[in-house]
């Protein structure tokens, strides 16, 4: 009897020595790291070790295989767990995660050039239970092609406050194992918009460069969802500061022969807010360098969120139809057409004033014009720009129509206003509720 006491007491010994712990702690990782990898993925690593509180797992290799037949190999030089602990839900809770020189290799360029890259150079996140984290931070974020002439993402850093890993996961695996979707370059990005995935985003450094030429720079740009409305543009807040577009690359070419300007210098900001159950409200406002300033209010019901597939969605919507109420929109800028006014002139080798003179001499010819003299939309337009241009003024252009705007009617008002005749014009105008004028500062 004692000997089977004794022989009790060693087996519960040895069920509790390093070595039998080491093992419960390696098949415990294996499992957290099977959660962050694509389903299916074959994983490895080259050392696991617990160091005082935390757990470190070095150079972690990861290979998975898309919908599409795409190989893709992910990396972590370092991977630092503190806390870990198994949920019953099959996720898991920690006080803390740190991952070093990450790389994912096989991805599509964002913008579908090839296999690109993803590398970032830190990943932490702090208080996560289970989907939920409460704080998520990235920094020295690089999307990459190999490709010549493709188009590189760069982002200083990203912080994400009360992250929701799962509605991020969601979406991952929908862009990468679905048949349907694997392939279309707006998966993710479809998945994210449409989900409530954050409490207030801040990106900060962000570079979008082609070959050697950086076409657009952000300083920082700042999303404050207020949880009221799933579907992107969430209800809440969304600040661009220091923005700069190069429009020099070919598919500006047409801005930048209008404004004349190598580079656009802007600033946006937007406020979006929604009433349950369909009402929509959004105060934005543009500034443009140097002292441009373009601000609007629109207010909507219905609509179901912005989508790469937006026109089939209002148009499926027909029992609830995506309607508009009403829209204000007012430009000032005087020293930014002054601007314009004098690189256009240049052209014809003008001064600044005589392309003034020129301007307004042609707006009072084509309201002489027979073809012209009746066409209401041609007469606002006119008798604005004659405002405008010959003094500091405000440009207001407002949409109200009676009743409200769905978008069938809109498409069909549109068109009217474009390519009919003065009649169809004024009628389509007065569908929209449309009026353009300009109004003197002074």
């Amino acid at each position: 009897m004692r000997r089977q006491i004794f022989f009790v007491l060693f087996c519960l010994l040895a069920a509790s020595a390093p070595g039998s712990a080491h093992a419960a702690m390696q098949e415990q990782v294996q499992r957290f790291l099977a959660s962050i990898t694509p389903p299916g993925a074959q994983t490895d690593y080259a050392s696991l070790e617990e160091s005082s509180d935390a757990i470190l797992v070095r150079d972690i290799v990861s290979h998975a295989q898309s919908a599409g037949g795409e190989e893709t190999v992910h990396r972590i030089g370092l991977l630092q767990l503190r806390g870990l602990t198994a949920l019953p839900s099959g996720l898991f809770r920690l006080d803390s995660l740190r991952a070093e020189n990450i790389r994912i290799d096989g991805m599509s360029g964002i913008d579908g050039s090839g296999a690109g890259s993803i590398r970032i150079q830190t990943v932490t996140a702090t208080d996560m239970d289970g989907a939920r984290i409460k704080a998520l931070k990235l920094s020295g974020i690089e999307f990459s092609a190999p490709a010549a002439g493709a188009v590189s993402l760069r982002v200083n850093t990203a912080t994400l406050n009360d992250a929701d890993g799962q509605a991020f996961t969601r979406a991952a695996v929908r862009a990468h194992s679905d048949p349907k979707t694997a392939n279309g370059a707006d998966a993710l990005l479809h998945s994210l918009l449409n989900s409530g995935s954050y409490g207030a985003l801040h990106v900060r450094g962000v570079s979008v460069r082609k070959a050697q030429t950086e076409l657009l720079s952000i300083a920082e740009i700042t999303s404050e969802p207020d949880g009221a409305y799933a579907a992107f543009p969430a209800s809440g807040k969304l600040v661009i500061r220091n923005a700069s577009l190069d429009l020099r690359d070919p598919m500006a070419a047409g801005v930048r022969n209008w404004l004349g300007q190598d580079r656009l210098l802007f600033n946006l900001e937007s406020r979006h807010r929604f009433s349950a159950p369909a009402a929509h409200v959004w105060d934005s406002e543009i500034s443009l360098a140097p002292d441009a300033r373009l601000a609007g209010s629109c207010t909507a019901q219905n609509l179901t969120g912005f989508s790469p597939a937006l026109i089939g969605a209002a148009q499926a919507a027909a029992s609830n139809p995506a309607t508009l109420r009403k829209c204000d929109l007012n430009f000032t800028g005087t020293e930014f057409v002054n601007r314009w006014l004098a690189q256009d002139g240049a052209k014809q080798g003008l001064n600044l004033e005589e392309a003034r003179a020129k301007y307004l001499a042609g707006s009072l010819l084509v309201s002489l014009d027979p073809q012209t003299a009746n066409d209401p939309l041609a007469l606002q337009v006119i008798s604005a720009g004659q405002i405008f241009l010959s003094q500091p003024s405000r440009l207001n252009i407002q949409l109200a129509p009676p009743g409200g705007l769905k978008f069938a009617e809109s498409v069909i008002a549109f068109t009217m206003l474009l390519n009919g005749g003065p009649e169809q014009k004024q009628q389509a105008m007065q569908k929209l509720g449309l009026r353009i004028e300009a109004v003197p500062l002074n």
